[in-house]
This record gives C-alpha cells, structure tokens and sequence, in this order.
C-alpha cells in the first residue's frame, strides 16, 4: 500500500513515498505504433482556431466576480465534531513533488523493431493528504511499468488525463484492460493491481483518488 509524507512547508505539495510490491509476469505484446507513424496525427491549426492553445485569447472573467487566492482556506462545519474547520481546496499543479516509484526488474519491453527494452521507473505525487482521502497524479513514461500492488482497506480510483490510443494497460487482480485518455477505472479493497504505458513516444498521466477506510485512520 501506499505510504505518505509532507514536504516541508517551503517545498509545498506533498511527498509520495512508494509501495508494497509484488512481482508479476510481463504481458507478452509489442507496443502500439504512434499515431504520426499511421499519418493520423493531428493536421496543423491556423491561429486563432479551437485546439491551437498557444494563440487563444485569455478568457474574459467578470469583473463581478471576486476571485481569492489560491492558498485560501475554505471552511465548513466537521459533522462529526460538530466545529468549524479551514482547509485548502486548490493546489496548483507546479507544486506537486514527483517522486520516482520503484521499478520492476523483471518487466521488460518488445519495441517494434524487435527490440527488448528494460522497463522505466514511473512516478507519482500526491496534491491531497486528508483523513478520507489522498489525491494525485501518476506519470508512466514510454515504455513504463508501476509494479504490482495491493489496495489493502482502500480503494482507488484512476482517470487517465493523457495517453496514446490504447497504450496504457492495467491489470486489476487477474484481469488486463488497455485504456485511452479519458477512460477510468478503479480497484476495489484489498486487490491487486498494476499499469504499463506499451507506448514508445507517448507518456501517460492518470489522476488518482486514494478513498481510506474509516480503519485506517
């Protein structure tokens, strides 16, 4: 399972420290091909145009609404103390801490030339630590493995944020599933489970939710 500690207050975010592993056999098939190798790749934008973010206007906000800072704490009443209580709700994403997860020597990868490629190291960072839950991103880079681990008494869910067209591949207990950007998928208590990114150009970036069993407190 996971374990956690606080950066110092200077560093921001929080430190993510890694996980109880257990090895596994790697899947026996060569990764995808990018989509500029099929010409799919996206046609070029004039300025101005949707999906060309780096001319886009910046958006008008209204002038009515007030905006606060980032770093202000948001309250509202704890129903199980009965008090009021302030937390932080916003965490920009240049504050997160990546920390490298440790790998699996076993896994290994087919690239299309036929080549066999030592796995990456993939990592992670955690934006929230609460007493419910734990939130963050988990970055697998081309070619990547984050070996097998168990949920224990939580339960996790991921959101794929970016990835090659069925690149990433999760095995949850026996199972194996490809995923794209925009899938989901989650591991139920005490089971299993771990992800590849078979792409050879493309990293893969998944959000998570660590939800905590009211035991683990």
């Amino acid at each position: 399972r996971m374990l956690y500690q606080r950066a110092r207050e200077e560093e921001g975010g929080i430190k993510l420290a890694a996980v109880v592993s257990k090895a596994s056999k790697p899947l026996e098939f060569k990764t995808p091909v990018a989509l500029k190798r099929k010409g799919l790749a996206r046609k070029n934008v004039k300025p101005g145009k949707v999906g060309d973010v780096a001319k886009l206007s910046p958006p008008k906000i209204p002038k009515s609404l007030s905006l606060d800072d980032p770093s202000s704490p948001v309250q509202y009443l704890n129903t199980e103390t009965g008090d009021y209580e302030e937390k932080i709700v916003i965490r920009d994403s240049k504050e997160l801490i990546m920390n490298i997860l440790p790998g699996d020597s076993k896994a290994k990868f087919t690239s299309q030339n036929g080549e066999v490629i030592q796995a990456r190291p993939t990592q992670a960072a955690a934006a929230f630590d609460d007493d419910r839950f734990v939130s963050g991103v988990v970055v697998l880079p081309p070619l990547s493995k984050k070996p097998t681990e168990n949920t224990s008494v939580c339960t996790q869910v991921f959101v794929v944020q970016k990835a090659q067209e069925k690149s990433v591949c999760v095995t949850v207990s026996d199972r194996n599933f490809t995923l794209s950007e925009g899938d989901h998928f989650w591991v139920p208590v005490n089971t299993y489970y771990s992800m590849q990114n078979f792409s050879e150009e493309i990293e893969a970036r998944l959000a998570f939710v660590l939800i905590k069993s009211p035991d683990s407190n």
